[in-house]
């Protein structure tokens, strides 16, 4: 009896326990999600996204949890994943009150993005851009006179017969005979500008319904991008331009957690009808945010072949590289990179090891007004440098790019764009200079 009485005691004091345990939990959640709502309404957008996914693992479908999501993340620009979180609250059940309020939300949201939100969605850029380009490559010229040549010309035979015969043969230094006098830098300025047209058509599959076989929600995404540009050069040559390019990614996203993506793009071009060049790549990317954090690492393999007159320009080039971007706030975001890039040509002179780091600074003052600054240096070895075939060594480019985008209205945007860079090349053997003004117009239908 003593020992079914202390079994019953320990019995009751576990379920007294447990049914507190519980009775708590659905307090502290609410306590969170009070507290989650007024750093929201605080501007602390950071802070209520903390919370609310901390509540979200737990309670993946409550709706106001998701709802406080989506408001965070429009606030905070990021588009992409409060899009995520309102697909996933589209397939929950709504009731009529709820749909009403999804709706509004889906109506803000589209207007930030200027993209539909649908497990189909067709997306047609149709648009002209002007450019005017400034090319100026420096190469140093020696100006030598051959001085022996000259002293030997003023003296009859017989004068220098006389002068080699009375010559004190000693010790001597050997004189090639020839005399550096100066050395001037010749600049080659070449100047032209453009007309190009261009259309975008981009197709993304995304279903509703996340994906079966995982723990947490993962969904499927398939993205491309059909895209033709046809450019009009104005210089001497008056080249034509063209490019057709096809571009599909298969995504695989866990919100909030990690994202991977599968990417080929192939690219044809064409000079005066003529077909240039084709161009592969394959990249594989995974990508990490937290908080305002975001770590991606990703690998391009690419291939380019040329038209049969130009095979030995064929080659192969394998980039690992890694980026981390940092939302400085919800106007300010940043990102700072490196990519190592390894090309193999038919021909090895033209084969080179490239070091690329890149930073950026975007900006988005209003909602119709975006404006971007990035950097980038370049360091690139050949594979071949031996100073008895080839006269160039290693070489350091930097570059600056910046631009602006207004959109005047939800379908009609305009955009100012510029890059200047200048490529130096080791041991004095010159240096490129190129500059790019050009200015767009994009209707999005």
């Amino acid at each position: 009896m003593v020992m079914i009485k202390y079994l019953w005691t320990a019995c009751s004091l576990t379920l007294l326990l447990c049914t507190t345990a519980k009775a708590a939990e659905p307090s502290k959640s609410r306590t969170w999600l009070n507290s989650a709502i007024d750093k929201r309404k605080a501007g602390e957008h950071w802070k209520a996204v903390e919370l609310l996914f901390k509540l979200r693992e737990r309670h993946i479908g409550h709706k106001r949890i998701n709802l406080e999501l989506v408001l965070n993340f429009i606030q905070l620009r990021q588009y992409d994943r409060a899009e995520s979180i309102l697909l996933h609250l589209e397939s929950l059940t709504l009731n009529e009150l709820e749909q009403q309020k999804l709706e509004k939300l889906k109506n803000i949201l589209i207007r930030r993005m200027r993209k539909p939100i649908s497990a189909h969605r067709w997306i047609v850029d149709a648009g002209a851009s002007v450019g005017y380009d400034v090319v100026n490559n420096t190469f140093p010229v020696l100006i030598i006179e051959d001085y022996q040549s000259e002293d030997s010309a003023l003296l009859g035979d017989d004068l220098l017969d006389q002068l080699w015969e009375d010559a004190d043969f000693g010790d001597f230094e050997y004189v090639d005979g020839y005399d550096i006098v100066a050395r001037e830098d010749e600049v080659e300025r070449q100047e032209s500008s453009y007309l190009s047209e261009f259309i975008n058509v981009n197709y993304r599959y995304r279903p509703f319904e996340p994906l079966d076989g995982f723990v947490s929600p993962t969904y499927f995404i398939w993205d491309n991008d059909f895209s033709a540009e046809f450019r009009q050069i104005d210089d001497e040559a008056k080249n034509k331009y063209s490019r057709y390019s096809v571009n599909t990614s298969l995504y695989l996203l866990r919100v909030n957690q990690w994202l991977v993506e599968l990417n080929g793009k192939v690219s044809v071009h064409y000079n005066d009808g003529n077909k240039l060049l084709t161009d592969t790549r394959e990249r594989i990317s995974f990508s990490i945010p937290h908080k305002q954090h975001k770590f991606k690492f990703a690998l391009d393999i690419s291939q380019k072949h040329y038209q049969s007159t130009l095979s030995e320009s064929n080659s192969k080039t394998s980039m690992p590289w890694l980026e981390y971007g940092y939302l400085l706030s919800d106007k300010f975001r940043t990102t700072v990179g490196v990519k190592y890039k390894q090309l193999r040509a038919n021909d090895s002179f033209l084969s080179y090891d490239r070091l690329n780091a890149y930073a950026g600074l975007y900006y988005y003052p209003f909602t119709d007004v975006s404006a971007y600054l990035t950097f980038n240096h370049y360091q690139l070895k050949y594979s071949v440098d031996d100073p008895e075939l080839v006269s160039w060594a290693k070489e350091d480019k930097n570059s600056i790019a910046f631009g602006a985008k207004y959109h005047v209205t939800d379908h009609l945007s305009f955009s100012i764009n510029g890059h200047y860079s200048k490529n130096t090349i080791e041991l004095g053997f010159g240096e490129d200079e190129w500059q790019r003004l050009e200015v767009s117009l994009v209707y999005r239908f």
